[in-house]
């Protein structure tokens, strides 16, 4: 296939241009619209594309199929593909987060926005393409979503133009086979790259939010979804999100906000047993948070710094969690258990878009665990004792919190910021006795 190249320095969007100007194009050929520089550039859903000058590849591939082609809707899945194999030949390692992302260790570098206008018994097909080249780290971390770029993957400058002609002949290539055998020829290399195959992930369609693990790929490019009872979901459009471990507890405040309407009070042998299945770390979470705000539930600082201590010990030594009846017994009354689960709801919305791996020995070395174990060990008991010391049980309970978030979703910086809070305390504590010694 021929390939027309059309050059900007400075253009509001490449895939903006093309809808404006595509009727000029070669018909027979792969025009390709790049830019130094995009001032409009955007995603799906109208979203905003950061596209700063010089540093990126912003480009849109335009070419004509016929109306009636079989796997149109995979279109956009198939750039992402012809992506991947760029960076496949550059000695990168991607995945394709489906519908149309490309990441590395699960940070976005490409993003394709698939448009396609169709005249009587044509189809012209606008594949937008954004890649992430030259940008450096610091300016990867201004974008809302883990990102990265070829040269925070390599270390090296990359020569934007010789990429993008890679990609268009790349592009060129896998087009002719499409024409040739439509998904079918695609279908086992995009699935065998597959961001989350395997795993439970949640996709929202736009009209429901389905849950489910990533199972396959659909004849035109949906992406399959294996739903409780072998049920088998296919979803041509929607935004996918890998569930955190996490997610689960959300759904059990939420029923547990309910049940504290009927009920009077609750044992803590009670809300062990609504939180056994979601492990240790999210029980932790819940016990620290009335203790995060300054304005705290009263009564409850003994019997939950108590229950957050004997955790910690427990796992301290590798053992499973088990707790004395005495502890199992204590009753906490039902409004004080609502307002905590209203708090942790709220708290875990609002952090956990925040929330991915990174730093992971901090959560997963045999050293650490044993070491954070201990620190919760001693956080609890801190917050059990009446220590006349201002703010004891805020800062804490803040380094339980992060700590255990940290620890659960395997992301060392909330471990860091654990760690700095209980510094930042222990300061303070020696700074008060030197002041009234």
């Amino acid at each position: 296939m021929r390939i027309t190249e059309i050059h900007f320095d400075r253009l509001d969007s490449t895939s903006a241009y093309a809808k404006r100007e595509y009727t000029r194009f070669d018909e027979d050929a792969l025009t390709v619209i790049s830019a130094d520089e995009q001032t409009a550039g955007r995603g799906r859903q109208g979203r905003k594309w950061f596209s700063p000058k010089g540093v990126n590849l912003y480009a849109t591939f335009c070419f004509r199929l016929p109306s009636d082609s079989p796997g149109l809707p995979s279109l956009a899945i198939l750039g992402a593909y012809s992506v991947a194999r760029l960076l496949e030949k550059e000695g990168l390692s991607p995945a394709i987060k489906w519908p149309n992302d490309v990441q590395i260790r699960g940070k976005k570098i490409a993003g394709v926005l698939c448009e396609v206008i169709f005249d009587g018994s044509q189809a012209q097909v606008l594949l937008g393409i954004g890649l992430n080249v030259n940008m450096r780290p610091t300016d990867l971390a201004g974008i809302d979503q883990p990102a990265t770029s070829f040269f925070a993957e390599t270390g090296n400058t990359w020569d934007r133009k010789d990429l993008i002609r890679k990609l268009g002949k790349q592009i060129a290539s896998d087009l002719e086979r499409f024409q040739e055998g439509g998904f079918a020829p695609f279908k086992e290399a995009i699935e065998s790259r597959l961001a989350y195959k395997g795993k439970r992930i949640r996709c929202f369609d736009g009209a429901k939010e389905w849950i489910g693990l990533c199972d396959s790929l659909g004849k035109e490019g949906q992406i399959v979804l294996a739903l409780p009872g072998g049920v088998k979901k296919a979803l041509l459009s929607g935004d996918v999100h890998l569930m955190r471990m996490s997610d689960p507890f959300d759904e059990d405040l939420r029923i547990l906000q309910e049940k504290t309407k009927t009920a009077e009070s609750y044992s803590i042998r009670e809300l062990v047993e609504i939180f056994a299945g979601n492990g240790r770390f999210l029980f932790l979470i819940f016990l620290s948070i009335p203790f995060c705000q300054p304005l705290q539930i009263p009564g409850l600082s003994t019997p939950f710094g108590l229950l957050i201590a004997f955790i910690g010990l427990r796992m301290g030594f590798g053992h499973r969690i088990w707790l004395p009846e005495w502890i199992l017994s204590k009753r906490i009354s039902a409004a004080a258990v609502r307002k905590t689960a209203d708090v942790t709801l709220r708290v875990m919305m609002k952090i956990k878009r925040f929330l991915h791996p990174r730093m992971e020995w901090l959560s997963e070395s045999e050293a650490m665990r044993k070491t954070n174990s201990i620190l919760i060990f001693l956080l609890g008991l801190i917050l059990a004792l009446p220590l006349p010391i201002p703010l004891s049980n805020l800062t804490a309970a803040w380094a339980i919190f992060l700590l255990s978030l940290g620890v659960l979703e395997k992301d060392g910086l909330y471990v860091i910021l654990s760690y700095l809070v209980i510094l930042a305390s222990a300061l303070a504590f020696v700074f008060l006795i030197l002041q009234f010694s």
